[in-house]
């Protein structure tokens, strides 16, 4: 009876005791993927391939609240193919904030969607990490000059914290959370001169400075000497010497251009 009345629904009439004909089939198949590998990240060890925490999600298809492992971006490599309904089902979660989680990521240009092949997580690109260098030394030198005029005290202590906290990951090769205390430095130093919204406005874009940092941190000694500029930049704020907090800020931020071409001639196939 349902396909009776939608069948005159659409073309307008019907034919008495007629046989239902099926005239096309439409079959959609997909062929097994094989799993990749992490295969570049491995020379910082198995463990970078691991989570490096677990957060609750809220889970729509089970009504409840679930742990999701969370992995490190940055350790993706390049090539990698992510599928929207893969991700999905593994998390038991509707398409559509996958989907935008994508999105997001494109607009960053650190995946590329290709028509009929997925979503693919792009190669290093040389030129777009100068681009976001260039645009992240133009903000944070004009925080650094504005917190030698006036700088949250609650912020310079936060700082102080955060350095210690640097150091002890540096000395131990914890990369992951040498990146996180290098980030939350960069963000305390806008939070302490009311500009939240500076940082707000580089952090997607110095992405493409993050990734290589990934290859160009290989352990301790690549490390600590970042930590020392770090502080070097806080000396300058709290002797309110502009000129000097500017300076130690613009080679901060030149650091990776030093490392770039050995790391770029060490892994040919990452880069465009």
């Amino acid at each position: 009876r349902e396909f009776i009345a939608r069948y005159k629904h659409i073309y307008g009439l019907i034919v008495p005791d007629a046989p239902i004909e099926i005239v096309t089939w439409r079959l959609t198949g997909r062929p097994p993927r094989a799993r990749r590998s992490f295969a570049w990240a491995e020379a910082r060890g198995a463990a970078s391939t691991a989570p490096i925490a677990h957060r609750p999600i809220y889970l729509p298809l089970a009504g409840a609240f679930g742990e999701a492992p969370v992995y490190d971006r940055y350790s993706l490599p390049p090539g990698t193919r992510l599928s929207e309904q893969e991700i999905a089902l593994k998390y038991g979660v509707s398409r559509q904030p996958v989907r935008e989680a994508l999105i997001a990521l494109a607009r960053t240009r650190l995946v590329d969607v290709q028509p009929q092949r997925g979503t693919v997580v792009v190669k290093f690109s040389v030129r777009k990490m100068m681009e976001a260098r260039f645009v992240r030394e133009a903000v944070e030198v004009a925080i650094v000059r504005q917190a030698c005029q006036s700088f949250a005290a609650q912020s310079r202590q936060r700082i102080g914290d955060l350095l210690d906290m640097q150091d002890k990951a540096a000395a131990r090769d914890d990369h992951a959370s040498f990146q996180r205390y290098d980030e939350l430095f960069h963000v305390e130093l806008a939070e302490g001169v009311g500009m939240p919204l500076a940082w707000e406005a580089i952090r997607d874009i110095k992405a493409h400075m993050d990734r290589v940092c990934q290859l160009t941190l290989p352990g301790p000694d690549a490390m600590l000497p970042l930590v020392e500029q770090h502080r070097g930049i806080m000396a300058a704020i709290d002797a309110q010497d502009a000129v000097q907090a500017e300076s130690a800020m613009r080679h901060h931020l030149t650091e990776i251009l030093r490392a770039l071409p050995k790391t770029e001639a060490n892994h040919p196939d990452l880069f465009e």
